[in-house]
């Protein structure tokens, strides 16, 4: 009876760490403000995604920032050159990265604090403008002003059901925590044979991590081959964002399979020395 009891524990723990690891991560990096900007920052780091910011930025200064109707189109093109290079000159530039977090933080805030969502997914790069703009501020031949938002849209939103499974990722990943660990110790402390019921919780580590990988992967294969709304400035910044989650993610799944081998090994030794004592 006791061994039913405490392989059925270790059903249950095996199964709330199935839900607590993808809810716990989603709750670190997607619901918390910080882990969203941690995650997504190093997105502009990478050449692709820097040119296409760029060109966004370029784009919003020039031809949405409603320059003077007087101004001829080879002024424009001037002014359009002399705001690419400069966004060019900066873009390494701790600045650049810390407006870039700033806009990764607003899209946060917009996702997460306002109830009416715009009805598309997009990173407001407002801030990259405004330093952008700040640093060729007097250098050129007409007056900019920066616009109050640079939407860089990545996918249109035609219900917030993805949205709201974030928003209750922390409260699922604190219950399938402690249900996980009161089962881990119940399928132990029930156990005949200790050593070998942790040896099997290792096991159970193991397994939810071969379950939740390949299910990681199909999730990235679908979001990359969802079409991006925004075009190819959308395409590059959604598929760099798609692979820095999946590598994150997958580095939660990889400590996950670590800690199984450990309690995996720490059983079989502890089974192995209360056998030689019998």
């Amino acid at each position: 009876m006791r061994s039913v009891a405490s392989l059925a524990a270790w059903v249950v723990a095996v199964l709330a760490v199935v839900v607590a690891l993808p809810a716990g991560w989603t709750a670190t990096h997607v619901t918390s403000e910080d882990g969203f900007v941690s995650l997504v920052g190093p997105l502009v780091q990478d050449e692709q995604v820097r040119d296409a910011v760029i060109d966004e930025v370029t784009a919003a200064l020039v031809d949405d920032a409603a320059l003077p109707v007087s101004v001829p189109a080879s002024l424009e093109e001037v002014v359009r050159s002399a705001v690419r290079a400069a966004a060019e000159r900066v873009a390494g530039d701790p600045g650049w990265q810390q407006a870039w977090d700033e806009s990764i933080a607003r899209t946060h805030r917009s996702l997460f604090q306002q109830t009416d969502g715009p009805g598309y997914f997009s990173i407001d790069a407002a801030p990259v403008a405004d330093y952008v703009l700040d640093k060729i501020t007097g250098s050129l031949p007409v007056q900019i002003n920066a616009p109050s938002t640079v939407p860089v849209v990545l996918e249109t939103v035609e219900d917030d059901t993805a949205l709201e499974v974030a928003r209750q990722a922390p409260t699922a990943a604190v219950v399938g925590g402690l249900v996980a660990l009161l089962a881990a110790l119940a399928s132990v402390a029930l156990a005949r044979r200790r050593g070998v019921a942790v040896a099997g919780l290792g096991v159970g580590l193991l397994l939810s991590a071969a379950v939740l990988w390949p299910a990681l992967g199909s999730v990235a294969d679908a979001a990359l081959d969802e079409p991006a709304t925004g075009g190819e400035v959308a395409r590059t910044v959604r598929d760099r964002l798609v692979q820095l989650t999946q590598d994150s993610a997958q580095g939660w799944l990889t400590t996950t399979a670590v800690a199984g081998v450990v309690l995996l090994v720490l059983g079989a030794v502890v089974a192995a020395v209360a056998g030689r004592r019998r």
